[in-house]
């Protein structure tokens, strides 16, 4: 037996095919837009950032050890680590410790 449009059962199956029109036309080329502005933005960036240290031998010994560091953490724990600094920037680091 097929699954024919008319044939769903499911609500939510039902509820995407009827919106096709709408996620396919407005939605998807949306999200792919701002997919491909995100991926220009980090390529200029990106490769800004390699021409710079690879011309300054200053900025190369500031930003190379952060660049090396970050590639060895895994995304999810760039997020701790960045909140964790933030508060103790806010909190001061005995309260800090105290969250740890």
């Amino acid at each position: 037996m097929f699954i024919y449009p008319d044939n769903l059962k499911a609500k939510a199956t039902l509820w995407l095919w009827e919106l096709r029109d709408v996620l396919f036309t407005v939605h998807l080329p949306a999200t792919m837009l701002v997919t491909a502005i995100g991926l220009g933005i980090s390529l200029v960036l990106g490769l800004a950032l390699a021409v710079v240290m690879d011309e300054s031998d200053l900025v190369r010994k500031m930003i190379y050890p952060i660049v090396e560091v970050l590639q060895t953490i895994q995304t999810n724990d760039i997020l701790t680590i960045i909140l964790i600094r933030m508060v103790s920037c806010l909190l001061g680091k005995a309260r800090v410790n105290c969250l740890l």
